[in-house]
């Protein structure tokens, strides 16, 4: 079958196909929605001040 995704190769999830967390995209994420809020507040701050 072509253009389906078969396997523990194309993980594209944050578990892997046991239900395991994967660590290394979890913790990514997680330092990337913390980025993302930390930015959020600077830009209100930010248009506050104006």
């Amino acid at each position: 079958m072509r253009g389906k995704v078969y396997g523990e190769n194309y993980a594209f999830g944050i578990v892997d196909v046991n239900d395991r967390p994967r660590w290394d995209l979890a913790t990514a994420m997680h330092e990337a929605n913390l980025e993302l809020n930390r930015m959020r507040n600077e830009a209100k701050t930010s248009v506050a001040a104006k």
